[in-house]
């Protein structure tokens, strides 16, 4: 009897241990630039409205680096560009109706939690992007593309994060303008 016992709490004692492991999330993707060149994001979102804006944030407590489901979704990476890929990497955020507002962050990712990096924040269009150079980043760190479901009545959302990325945010308005209304990375 005592053997059983002994056998059985050992054998509770080793699946205590594994769980943790098992319901951890999956690893982040890794992005290299050659087998891997495209991440893909896609969420649908509910009826939401946050324009009491920055307020209603400092109100909740709501860092919005932090933000999760239903308010925000996340498309975490790992940064690691293969031998020869010039690591750039353009995130593109997209959606159907005008009349929505969702908002793009790129942030690194570490034990302390996001850290922003870069952010499209417009309020007109159906699009945001942001690209970075290879030198905002650092190999093998986690990093993720982040979409604030702003305003929205309720849509598909597609987020995108491609390596090697090209530039192709327009210049139309001049940087101390746009850098206040967030109008070249809008479309």
């Amino acid at each position: 009897m005592r053997t059983r016992l002994v056998l059985g709490a050992a054998a509770l004692s080793a699946l205590a241990l594994a769980a943790p492991t098992a319901l951890a999330a999956p690893a982040p993707a890794t992005l290299d630039g050659k087998k891997v060149t495209k991440l893909t994001l896609e969420a649908t979102t509910t009826a939401q409205t946050h324009d009491d804006g920055l307020v209603s944030d400092q109100v909740t407590g709501l860092d919005r680096m932090q933000c999760e489901s239903p308010r925000c979704a996340v498309l975490p990476f790992v940064y690691k560009p293969a031998k020869g890929v010039k690591g750039d990497v353009m995130f593109t955020l997209k959606w159907s109706s005008p009349g929505s507002d969702f908002d793009l962050y790129v942030v690194s990712v570490d034990k302390n939690g996001r850290t922003k990096l870069a952010s499209c924040g417009g309020s007109a269009g159906s699009s945001e992007k942001v690209f970075l150079t290879a030198d905002n980043f650092k190999k093998g760190k986690t990093y993720a593309l982040l979409a604030d479901f702003y305003r929205t009545p309720g849509e598909k959302v597609t987020g995108t994060v491609e390596m090697p990325g090209t530039n192709t945010i327009p210049s139309n308005v001049p940087e101390p303008v746009d850098s206040a209304a967030l109008i070249n990375c809008t479309q």
